[in-house]
């Protein structure tokens, strides 16, 4: 039996799951950024901040991050984890598995980026160029 608590931490998890699997800005593949939402998830996901919400729930962070990234990495489609008020099944398909691997590699090169103090949909970044160092 999963608690109302536990509801609270997998739906937090989940939704920076999918915040994970934002596409990134930018059209070339030097020029490419992650959103905020992309960065702060990558940063909940791969940090201690996830340890200290699944110590709360009967998943291991790193089972956790292993499963996550064998089915980000895997070619097959993955079951829808839950529906909306709608019934309409949220599932991962190979765009948003794309774009996680594409955030994830630029999560890597530089684990510690800033985040801006704005929301992804407050602005438009048409242009956005990443300077590689």
């Amino acid at each position: 039996m999963i608690t109302s608590e536990e509801r609270v931490i997998y739906a937090v998890v989940n939704q920076a799951i999918f915040d994970a699997c934002d596409r990134p800005i930018g059209r070339e593949l030097h020029s490419m950024a992650m959103t905020e939402n992309a960065k702060s998830a990558m940063r909940f996901i791969f940090s201690t901040d996830l340890d200290a919400y699944l110590k709360w729930t009967d998943l291991e962070p790193s089972w956790f991050r292993k499963k996550l990234l064998d089915v980000m990495f895997d070619s097959k489609n993955v079951q829808p984890f839950f529906a909306n008020k709608e019934r309409t099944p949220h599932r991962l398909d190979d765009s948003h598995k794309r774009a996680f691997r594409a955030n994830y590699g630029m999560w890597q090169k530089n684990p510690y980026q800033s985040i801006m103090n704005i929301k992804d949909s407050e602005g438009d970044y048409p242009n956005v160029v990443v300077k590689q160092v």
